[in-house]
């Protein structure tokens, strides 16, 4: 259990310290509702991350990604695609950027974060949770990284959580 955790470790922290989350947070805990909106932006935060983890660890398990003593096909193509799409993101927002003197307006989430109701704070964390693309990345690294264990060979554990005693 030890091995795994270390293994998974360095990738939660990547998602834990996400600075839109971070951000975001902030905003809620000076909002007008700050008690009951920071607790379900928490709960909002946490439920999108595990779905996240969750189906990027099934899609690696249906994939054999991390069985055996090799990496699998699949295992490299999942790199490859995600590596692709997140250049492609990159690139995106590099043509979007602002031109030097230009004043950059305020996105409308982080304007609206004050008037949110306790549900609209929930959808929105969740929301900040499933589509940011580091999560995304660093979930499917934490699936292909963390190596199924011998007495379990479906690999029927879930990985991405790090609970394979």
């Amino acid at each position: 259990m030890g091995s795994a955790i270390s293994e998974v470790l360095p990738f939660a922290i990547g998602v834990a310290i996400s600075p839109v989350s971070i951000i975001a947070v902030i905003l809620v805990l000076f909002s007008a509702r700050a008690r009951v909106n920071g607790l379900v932006f928490t709960a909002g935060w946490v439920v999108g991350v595990a779905l996240v983890s969750t189906v990027i660890y099934l899609l690696a398990d249906a994939g054999d990604v991390g069985s055996g003593g090799s990496a699998s096909d699949t295992s490299y193509w999942l790199k490859l695609v995600g590596g692709i799409l997140l250049v492609l993101l990159a690139f995106r927002d590099w043509r979007k950027r602002s031109v030097k003197d230009e004043a950059v307006d305020q996105p409308k989430w982080m304007s609206a974060i004050d008037t949110l109701t306790p549900v609209k704070t929930g959808g929105l964390a969740f929301l900040l949770a499933v589509a940011n693309p580091k999560n995304l990345a660093l979930s499917l690294a934490a699936a292909i990284a963390t190596p199924v264990p011998p007495d379990d060979p479906d690999g029927v554990r879930v990985r991405s959580w790090g609970f394979s005693d």
